[in-house]
């Protein structure tokens, strides 16, 4: 297995690999044509930049995808001269394996190279919710707890996946809305159908919220194969009306009846209630507060996969880095990525 098989970019090879592609594949309609090849058109960057940077663009993105091995695949059909060259710059990097290849296990996702520091009982709860093909998963933790860096694993684990069709629904930010309806409405835009939010308030907002439900699971259609994931993040928000969590409530209850054809739902956040019938099709995961040793073990199972052994006294100086002052979740990410990276280019 060589880097073309991983989601870490790797300086110089990529960079070689770039000035190959640009080189044997210049003009524009020749990206297309590749990229249409894969049906991974949408990766096409937009405007009037020159090969090197239009590749610069792609290459990345479709290693992140795990789709950077089809496309090397088309090309050696396409330009069989090709292949001798693209053979010896995957053997320019090896992969690094975190944690035996187990993508549950992640450490560092995806070339933004984004920590995920513990998260031990979510990683099991999520493995058991695609694993055993649970309707609902919960993730229940405090705002600005980390629960979008546990949406980055949902997403690494799953667009690799053939036979699942994964929507992200990011109801996070005042932008968003903060209602019922608003809700449905994103959800509708997300899954390219029509929006069931305009039908006329005739009744309550939670009866009206419970109403364009059933006319959403009315209008649903499944994926055509496979199954769908769909991520609902930011239900925790202080700011949104009651009738949300009606909304909530009525979409894990049509998720567990199996009303959403071949469909699971993971909703971030979500604290209401729902109807005790389904609990046994439920599975809810609380995200706890990380401590310090939690980061001390990241960063000693980075180092284990990284081949290194790190000294005690260095572990607790990267721990007192990370955790003095009690930073908030976003600059306590910021430091445990500087940290980790240093160590992945320190030999």
């Amino acid at each position: 297995m060589t880097w073309y098989d991983d989601t870490v970019w790797v300086k110089e090879p990529g960079d070689r690999l770039i000035l190959l592609m640009a080189q044997s594949f210049p003009a524009n309609e020749d990206v297309r044509g590749l990229l249409e090849d894969i049906k991974c058109v949408e990766y096409l960057p937009g405007g009037s930049l020159n090969a090197k940077l239009k590749w610069t663009d792609v290459l990345p993105k479709l290693l992140d995808q795990r789709k950077l091995r089809s496309l090397l695949s088309r090309v050696v059909v396409v330009k069989p001269a090709l292949s001798n060259d693209i053979d010896e710059i995957g053997k320019l990097a090896t992969v690094i394996s975190h944690n035996g290849q187990d993508p549950y296990q992640v450490l560092m996702i995806g070339p933004a190279r984004l920590p995920l520091v513990d998260r031990e009982d979510l990683r099991r709860a999520f493995k058991e919710f695609v694993e055993r093909k649970f309707p609902v998963l919960l993730v229940v933790g405090p705002d600005r707890s980390g629960k979008t860096h546990s949406r980055e694993l949902f997403r690494h684990v799953l667009e690799p996946l053939r036979d699942v069709d994964l929507r992200q629904v990011d109801f996070s930010s005042p932008s968003a809305g903060n209602d019922g309806s608003q809700l449905l409405s994103l959800l509708c835009h997300r899954l390219g159908m029509s929006d069931v939010s305009g039908r006329q308030r005739r009744t309550t907002r939670t009866r009206h919220a419970v109403d364009l439900v059933n006319v959403f699971v009315g209008k649903y259609k499944g994926p055509s194969n496979g199954r769908r994931v769909i991520v609902i993040d930011g239900l925790n928000r202080k700011d949104l009306e009651p009738d949300v969590h009606e909304v909530a409530a009525q979409l894990i209850a049509e998720a567990a009846g199996g009303n959403l054809s071949d469909t699971q739902l993971i909703l971030a956040g979500y604290t209401g209630s729902f109807d005790p019938q389904v609990r046994y099709h439920v599975l809810k995961e609380n995200i706890p507060a990380i401590s310090r040793t939690h980061v001390k073990l990241f960063f000693k199972e980075l180092g284990n996969d990284l081949g290194r052994k790190i000294p005690e006294q260095s572990l607790n100086g990267m721990v007192r880095t990370v955790m003095d002052g009690r930073p908030p979740i976003d600059e306590f990410g910021d430091r445990v990525r500087a940290e980790a990276l240093k160590l992945e280019v320190t030999p």
